[in-house]
């Protein structure tokens, strides 16, 4: 993988970015009894897939609120809180976040999806 996104990859990230946090979207879809953070409450991050330790490329990414991604409760809230309202966040334990949301083929092809990529 190259450090640097070319066009294509920077189109990508655009139109996942626009779509909102993905895990936001499945909680809303489920009926989980949450506030969805994203879109448009919060900006949404680009999370680069890993297999192991290493970033398998700018094409594979997931969009997540602060909150899904790192673990960045909003202002005024404690982990906690943010964690019984949001859901699990990937940065407090993948296990229990992968039980909730799926794999991370499985969060970018709904990503992909919803952002009419797919």
């Amino acid at each position: 993988m190259t450090n640097s996104r070319n066009q294509a990859d920077k189109d990508l990230h655009e139109a996942l970015r626009d779509t909102g946090c993905v895990c936001c979207r499945l909680a809303k879809k489920w009926n989980f009894k949450i506030v969805p953070l994203s879109p448009p409450f919060i900006y949404t991050e680009i999370n680069h897939r890993l297999s192991g330790t290493t970033r398998m490329g700018h094409q594979f990414v997931i969009p997540e609120c602060s909150w899904h991604h790192r673990a960045v409760a909003p202002m005024g809230m404690t982990k906690t809180q943010a964690s019984l309202m949001f859901g699990p966040s990937r940065a407090n334990g993948s296990k229990l976040f992968r039980k909730v949301y799926g794999s991370d083929e499985a969060l970018q092809s709904i990503a992909m999806e919803a952002a009419g990529l797919q």
